[in-house]
């Protein structure tokens, strides 16, 4: 799989058109501009990036551009977490996540769930 990079925004903006299924500029500028302000013309700029990366496509109704993500989620969060890992932690995950237990709240159902999931791994270590 190629490497997809995204900025900030565009990871922001590729949230907003993964819960939506579909969107145009202005709803994902409304939707992004909840949090913190940014103009329709920086999300179109952006979008035409996203479409370069081949990440969006979008479909004409009339004459209004609806976009739609061409990659599922984990393709680029799992980019994203390597370039995190690799410049951050040295490629560990073990530092990744030591930082994160020290200095995030976790409940036990999370917790359990992480358990599960170093379990399941160790069980497919162990099978190769």
């Amino acid at each position: 799989m190629k490497q997809i990079k995204l900025g900030s925004v565009q990871a922001q903006i590729m949230s907003v058109l993964w819960e939506k299924k579909e969107a145009t500029a202005k709803d994902i500028t409304d939707a992004l501009s909840e949090h913190e302000p940014v103009s329709l013309s920086t999300v179109q700029t952006l979008l035409r990036q996203l479409e370069r990366k081949q990440v969006v496509r979008h479909v004409a109704k009339g004459r209004t551009f609806y976009f739609e993500p061409a990659i599922e989620p984990n393709q680029s969060v799992e980019n994203s977490m390597d370039r995190v890992l690799n410049r951050f932690y040295g490629g560990s995950v073990v530092g990744f996540v030591a930082q994160f237990l020290k200095n995030e709240r976790i409940s036990q159902e999370e917790l359990d769930e992480l358990k599960k999931l170093i379990e399941a791994q160790e069980k497919k270590e162990g099978s190769r």
